[in-house]
């Protein structure tokens, strides 16, 4: 990938803002021309010729006396033969003389060779050789250090009367731009320095496009503190000269640092400062007359930024090295975004490339390459070196103005908003053990500590080898006096708890200051070896309890883990060896006890000793209580209804369904009638005159529009103004469940799921529809979900509510439905997959991250951002959504693009119509025309012709429309964004068409087809919301049901992509979710419901939770042969695609057999009944169809698995794939054609029972999600919610894991919550929406439970209730 700001393109990038202001207006907003260096110079001191040039230890120089003096030197360099190309060298202690003698060696048409005082004499007297220096400036103190040297000397304090001799006019010399301007030296591998060579043309076309970014003015004061020998002083100096600013040098005689650095800096009012970031921790920040801050040279720490950046001070990260000239990316630094380091300068080009130089994908890491003018000429004398360096450019596109490149060896990623994140050194990532393990991601983690200033990590080598890790800390003042091995308790304990093992340093040692090299980065050379006791070894003897709660804890744990002595500091999972399974049988121990009972599954990860876990519980389980809207309703006393209410109301279910399937029944019928005629099929004929006689001898083209016309308004308007009527005058309240108005509200339900709505999701359609079913929807909103009921949203302009949202205007407990409002404020944001609940609050320009829960009634105020389940406020939104809020397109639709949405809408809608009925006109054709025995074998062939049929539209309108997605920020409104927008509703329609496709061996093949790039034998099930273009899974990885990878971000009329990366044999849960732009590493496992973590998560890593956790460690899986697991024999691969096969096309052929029996029972019924009556009787057909295929799946069920018990099997075995199969008929043929029907209905727990699961009396059963039918029990008056998974089963280690899963009676699961196995709620329970009970939990009876890991609702509920009618 490869990014220049010269680019055209429809991405959006955060370039460095170039508002104007600050100290004075920038007098080089337009920078003067110039041929060469010393022309940016001459502009300036013609335009300001009495201005400060230089201020040095009370000295200062006017640009005007700095350019005469420059002068003379240069007409004297001149004379000693110092002519144009001469390379001259200058040593000298920091004073005015260095700045004379810079401008002078230029003026004289000669290459400077900038040396430092304190190189070393081997290292001076090679580089006089080596750039065979023709003179060196320097001064007479300097005498020991240069009279040995090859070159001829140059003493300025001794040559006074020779200077003055000289003309003070400035020379007339013709300079080629192309020529050398100056020569650095630099480290060399060899242990040599390389000169590196960098012409007029490419520091005047630096200076030129940096001025105008760093916005450096004639009232500004710059410090120079570093030594001209390094290219970061060219920052310092020359855009201070161009500006007219005046440049303060630091003493001479040594490097300030420190509080000595402040005061010098607070003392001459400098303004602008440009360092590396390990002297800017020596300091305060507190130096109020700065306004500009530039830091280069080394990564700059997050923490670092946030130290320092106040209003009005503007913090600018550079990055470059030597050899494309100084700077070649910078970015603007805010304490709420991750560090980068920017955007490309103008005229640069920056690559992410491989080891081959192959650009790698969008997203992806690799090598930095730098083109453009900036590249240098070379090294010195180095031909090979610079041939392995300097490469011609591979990307052809760019040749001609880039021909050469520069490979860093940096790694860095391209970012979705275009900004260069930098991972750190190809060849300073330390390999330990077989892993690759990068220093500062350890780096920032010891800096957390509130104690620690800054941190750095080598590695310790033996034999030549790197063994093991040593961690360097220096400690702050700002924070209390603390003993060395207290802190390294400190920190042993969170590096143990954020990082797997082999990323724990051996050694931690505390130093009063780092070593600094002359640039003043960190020596690393010079770190003294360890001293302290190996980290592991811990610092202290057990300790004991010395309360009665840690006594009563300690006794719990022993007996957990079967051992005596467990000190109160013992870490459960670091030294005592815990898991997740441990921890939840740890847990529900705990909540025998009342005192422990509101212990959560999070605490214990968070403080996982006795002494933190008795803490804890002693300070009251903290945790502040959000704020509540106001006049929230509290929840009325449970209610429990009758058998017979209960009855009733299913009773009438049925009889509201049943009447809203006549619409599409009766243009069913009238079709069947038309055909039978037009095939002379066995039918009774219509009575001559009569209706349903001129509808079958109507002209087939008046026919079609007729039929065409009546499908649209029953698939749209007529749903519409029905939902409508359903919902009019019902009002904010409580409603007993199984009542009228719970009747009104689920008929309303029903009637939008058979609507095409969801395929408008995330289109500017679905908006103008909300607003017809009673929704407040402002302007230029994006939604991706259809929201029920609409009427009671309020939604303002510019709002966004990402992939699978739900904004939950209603909520089911206690046997009462509760209906309130939620509102979502004009620029708001709700993240994908989350959940917020009724009555809850969402402020303006408020933003909710992914799988994130806001509770009831909750108030997210204005301006804040929350995350997490259940939410809680944040720092600041994350940087994307910033970037995009900042680059909003509130511009109005173009016309022609909502053409495209109305025609992509149709294309939908006409597709699954165009297969299905195409399907079906085969089935009946044959069954007419040959029979039944032929209709059967078309039947059969029906089935695998709908999957492939379906495969190949969607495959080929996907390549048409969209054939490769690219990361970054797009434009909505745009072309490009319609496209986006069917691409996505093909992917819906691949995944509710053909979801017996997904978990098969036949999915990858059509994914890698659509785009993703799939490593070999991973497993992918049915991933939701993914755009196959940025979804990247690496070999033997598993990614489980509902997973979301990589989904794109809708906000303010822009849309971003990234892409995600799933590393190597790794596992990816239920429900969970991989933003765009995240990567997990090899071997890592993200859990159930959880979101990945903000950073790369390394291999061997384990993370649960919204926000993520990290486990130290998990339970194992029973160990399996590989050819059962990773390894499968060409045995195991035939009989699963065999299986799979039927899997695959099974539910298409039974429902195509359930369609023959419809037209066969139709035709019966046509013989001898008149249309009227068997239009009245069509959805009885369709029911029974429905019930049939469900009996047919449930007696398979029954013949294949037999009954469902506890039991761990390898992903290979038969039996698994034989219990996929039938999990796969209930998921793809009951589901559609019967279960989403009857959800919400008593009748939904019937047909559950058929398939052997336990669901008691009087339960309101919402959800399809749940497998091993006879594992799930649940109890009397329970209630189950919308997409709430009884997850009975896991594959964690591709070994499947199945067992018992309990709702006690009158238990309450939420929207979108997860229980996994071995878990159990008690009787009176209530677990919130998005929710997750952890494997093994035991939740007590009559408690109320939430979030991601489920821990205990904090606060009460309101005091006040208002109850609406219904029936009493």
């Amino acid at each position: 990938m490869s990014a220049s700001p010269d680019a055209k393109d429809i991405t959006s990038r955060r370039p460095l803002p170039e508002a104007r202001g600050g100290a004075g207006q920038p007098s080089a907003d337009r920078p003067p021309s110039a041929r060469v260096l010393a022309d940016y110079f001459t502009h300036a001191c013609d335009e300001s010729p009495a201005a400060t040039a230089v201020v040095c230890e009370g000295q200062h120089l006017s640009y005007a006396e700095l350019d005469r003096r420059a002068n003379r030197l240069a007409h004297l360099l001149m004379a000693r033969g110092g002519t144009a190309g001469a390379r001259i060298g200058i040593l000298l202690e920091r004073s005015c003389d260095i700045y004379v003698a810079l401008l002078g060696v230029i003026k004289a048409g000669a290459v400077y060779v900038p040396l430092a005082p304190s190189f070393p004499a081997d290292r001076l007297a090679f580089i006089a050789q080596d750039a065979e220096l023709r003179d060196l400036v320097t001064a007479s103190p300097l005498r020991e250090r240069t009279e040995a040297l090859p070159c001829a000397v140059l003493e300025l304090d001794q040559a006074s009367d020779q200077l003055a001799r000289q003309p003070d006019t400035r020379p007339t010399i013709d300079i080629d731009p192309s020529s050398e301007c100056y020569i650095i030296y630099t480290s060399g591998t060899t242990g040599r320095p390389k000169g590196v060579a960098v012409s007029h043309a490419s520091i005047v076309n630096f200076l030129r496009v940096v001025t105008p970014i760093y916005r450096v003015s004639s009232e500004d004061r710059v410090y120079q503190g570093l030594s001209i020998a390094f290219d970061f002083a060219v920052e310092e100096i020359w855009p201070a000269w161009m500006a007219g600013a005046t440049l303060v040098a630091g003493p001479s005689g040594g490097r300030l640092a420190g509080p000595e650095l402040g005061d010098f800096l607070t003392e001459h009012k400098i303004t602008v400062l440009c360092c590396v970031p390990t002297l800017l921790t020596t300091l305060d920040a507190e130096v109020p007359c700065l306004r500009s801050l530039l830091v280069s040279g080394e990564a700059c720490p997050l923490d670092l930024v946030r130290q320092w950046w106040r209003p009005g001070l503007r913090i600018i990260n550079a990055y470059g090295p030597t050899e494309t000239t100084v700077t070649a990316a910078c970015g603007e630094l805010l304490p709420h975004r991750p560090v980068t380091i920017g955007t490309p300068l103008p005229t640069y080009r920056v690559y992410i490339m491989d080891d081959e130089l192959r650009e790698v994908v969008e997203g992806d890491s690799g090598e930095i390459c730098i083109g453009g003018p900036g590249v240098a000429i070379g090294y010195l004398n180095r031909s090979g070196l610079t041939a392995e360096r300097f490469v011609p450019n591979p990307v052809g596109r760019d040749r001609a103005d880039a021909p050469r490149i520069y490979r860093t060896g940096d790694r860095g990623r391209f970012t979705a908003t275009g900004e260069i994140e930098y991972l750190g050194r190809v060849d300073t990532q330390v390999k330990i053990r077989g892993y690759r393990i990068e220093p500062a991601e350890i780096e920032e983690v010891l800096r957390e500590d509130d104690a620690v200033e800054n941190a750095v990590v080598t590695p310790l080598e033996r034999d030549g080898v790197a063994q093991e890790l040593i961690g360097y800390v220096t400690l702050n003042d700002r924070s209390a006096p603390l003993a060395e091995d207290t802190l390294r308790e400190r920190l042993r304990a969170v590096l143990r708890r954020r990082l797997p093992d082999y990323m724990i340093p051996a050694y931690v040692e505390v130093l009063d200051a780092f070593p600094l090299l002359t640039a003043d980065k960190v020596d690393r050379a010079a770190l003294p070896a360890p001293t302290s006791p190996p980290l592991a070894r811990g610092c202290g003897a057990r300790i004991a309890a010395r309360t009665p709660l840690e006594h009563r804890l300690a006794a719990l744990w022993q007996d957990i883990f079967g051992c005596d002595g467990i000190s109160v500091e013992d870490d459960f999972f670091c030294d005592l060896g815990g898991h997740s399974m441990t921890a939840a049988r740890l847990i529900s121990r705990m909540r025998l006890d009342p005192q422990l009972q509101g212990v959560a599954m999070g605490d214990l990860y968070a403080h996982p000793t006795i002494r933190g876990q008795a803490a804890l519980i002693e300070s009251g389980l903290g945790g502040t209580v959000a704020e509540r809207s106001p006049g929230a309703a509290a929840a009325p006393v449970p209610r429990h209804h009758s058998t017979a209410r209960v009855m009733a109301c299913g009773v009438a279910q049925l009889a509201g369904l049943y009447t809203w399937l006549l619409l599409p029944g009766l243009m069913l019928v009238i079709l069947l009638y038309r055909e039978f005629a037009a095939w002379h099929g066995p039918m009774g004929a219509p009575a001559a005159g009569s209706v349903m006689d001129g509808l079958v001898h109507m002209p087939l083209p008046a026919f079609i529009a007729l039929e065409a016309a009546w499908l649209a308004v029953i698939m749209l308007p007529l749903p519409l103004v029905a939902c409508r009527l359903l919902m009019a005058g019902v009002r904010p309240g409580h409603y007993p469940l199984w009542g009228v108005t719970y009747l009104r509200f689920w008929l309303h339900s029903k009637v939008l799921t058979m609507t095409p709505l969801r395929l408008l999701g995330g289109s500017p359609l679905l908006a103008p529809c909300l607003r017809m079913l009673g929704a407040r929807i402002g302007r230029g909103c994006h939604l991706q979900a259809v929201l029920a009921p609409p009427s009671l949203l309020e939604i303002g302009d510019g709002a966004s509510i990402g992939y699978g949202a739900r904004l939950q205007t209603y909520a089911v407990e206690g046997g009462w439905l509760r209906l309130a409002p939620v509102r979502i404020g004009s620029g708001g944001f709700v993240g994908a997959n989350s959940v917020v609940q009724p009555g809850a609050v969402i402020g303006d320009r408020a933003s909710v991250g992914e799988q994130s829960l806001v509770p009831e009634d909750v108030v997210v105020p204005p301006d804040e951002h929350w995350a997490g389940s259940p939410a809680t406020r944040q720092d600041a939104p994350p940087p994307l959504l910033q970037d995009m809020a900042a680059t909003a397109d509130d511009r109005p639709w173009p016309a022609r693009v909502l053409a495209g949405y109305g025609a992509g809408a149709l294309l939908l809608v006409l597709i699954p119509l165009l297969i299905f009925g195409a399907a079906s006109t085969m089935v009946e054709y044959t069954a007419l025309h040959y029979g039944i025995w032929w209709a059967c074998a078309s039947v059969a062939a029906a089935g695998p012709l709908v999957v492939l049929a379906t495969c190949a539209f969607v495959l080929l309108i996907k390549r048409t429309v969209m054939p490769a997605a690219r990361a970054g920020v797009h434009p909505e409104r745009s072309g490009f964004g319609m496209r986006k927008w069917i691409s996505d509703g093909l992917m819906l329609l691949s995944l509710t068409m053909t979801q017996a496709l997904y978990s098969t061996l036949y999915l990858v093949p059509f994914l890698r087809r659509m785009g993703a790039r799939i490593g070999r034998w991973a497993e992918v099930a049915t991933v939701n919301f993914v755009d196959p273009d940025m979804l990247v899974i690496g070999e033997q990885s598993f990614l489980a049901d509902v997973s979301v990878i990589g989904p794109a971000v809708f906000h303010r009329g822009r849309i971003a992509l990234d892409r995600a990366e799933i590393g190597q044999r790794s596992f990816v849960g239920n429900a969970a979710l991989v933003p765009g732009s995240h990567r997990l590493g090899d071997n890592s496992l993200l859990g159930v419901h959880s979101l990945a973590p903000p950073r790369p998560a390394d291999p061997e890593t384990t993370w649960l939770g919204s926000p993520a956790i990290f486990l130290p460690r998990r339970e194992s899986s029973r160990d399996f042969p590989e050819q059962l697991t990773y390894a499968p024999t060409r045995g195991l691969i035939a009989a699963r695609l065999a299986i799979e096969y039927f899997r695959v096309t099974l539910p298409a052929t039974i429902g195509a057999l359930g369609a023959l029996s419809v037209l066969y029972a139709w035709a019966h019924l046509a013989a001898v009944l008149t249309p009227p009556a068997v239009c009245l009787l069509g959805p009885a057909l369709l029911l029974g169809a429905a019930l049939a295929c469900t009996l047919v799946a449930v007696l398979l069920k029954w013949l294949v698995i037999g009954r469902y018990r506890p039991r761990v099997e390898p992903l290979w075995s038969v039996w698994v794939r034989r219990t996929e199969l039938s999990t796969g008929l209930y998921e793809n043929l009951v589901v559609p054609v019967l279960m989403n029907l009857l959800t919400g209905t008593p009748w939904a727990a019937v047909i559950l029972r058929l398939f052997g699961a336990r669901i008691g009396r009087r339960v309101w059963f919402s959800t399809t999600f749940l497998t091993e039918f006879d594992l799930v029990s649940v109890g009397d008056d329970a209630a189950i919610g919308e997409f709430t998974s009884l997850q009975t089963h896991l594959f964690e280690d591709r070994v499947m894991k199945m067992s018992r899963v309990t709702v006690g009676a009158a238990g309450s699961v939420g929207v979108r919550s997860v229980v996994l196995y071995d878990a159990r709620l008690g009787a009176g329970t209530s677990l919130d929406a998005m929710s997750l009970v952890m494997k093994g939990e035991s939740l007590p009876d009559g408690t109320r439970w939430q979030g991601i890991p489920a821990a205990p609702r904090r606060g009460g509920q309101p005091a006040a209730t208002h109850h609406h009618g219904g029936i009493p």
